[in-house]
């Protein structure tokens, strides 16, 4: 299945800003016409990345005519958080579809 170009133009421009270990996409939304009207991605960064800063910086510079949400979440916190069935991380894990690992 290819992914949607306008979801895939956002994560093109997440690698061009940082270097992510992996982009998932656990959300999207469609219109009565089948057009895409909005979407989430989980970024998983290094541990050594601001997250707080990094993410201002997305949301500054990242380009998309679509409303689109960014949850960040530093590689250590993502590998234990994802372990815990009862964590947002874990059902992105086993429900989100990865659109880039590193």
């Amino acid at each position: 299945m290819t992914e949607n170009p306008i979801i895939m133009n956002v994560v093109d421009q997440i690698l061009d800003i940082c270097n992510p270990h992996m982009v998932i996409l656990f959300n999207k939304k469609y219109d009565l016409f089948d057009s895409l009207t909005s979407f989430k991605l989980c970024v998983i960064v290094p541990d050594d990345v601001d997250t707080n800063e990094l993410e201002c910086n997305l949301y500054l510079e990242l380009d998309c005519e679509n409303p689109f949400d960014v949850l960040l979440y530093r590689n250590s916190e993502w590998n234990n958080l994802r372990e815990d069935e009862a964590s947002f991380a874990s059902k992105i894990s086993k429900t989100g579809v990865v659109l880039y690992e590193l």
